[in-house]
């Protein structure tokens, strides 16, 4: 369940990136875009290690 919640989060934190690259505010959009896309990696890269436990 947390990591569901973990997963909208960051997709919705990557929306906000989108939207405000659109609205004009690409440092802060880039900047929202480059986390959301670096924390959804590393939540699938850790996927594999609690599986195998």
């Amino acid at each position: 369940m947390l990591e569901r919640t973990l997963i909208a989060a960051h997709l919705m934190t990557l929306a906000v990136g989108v939207i405000e690259c659109v609205r004009g505010e690409s440092g802060t959009g880039t900047l929202l875009l480059c986390i959301a896309v670096l924390m959804l990696i590393l939540l699938r890269v850790q996927e594999p290690a609690d599986v195998a436990e």
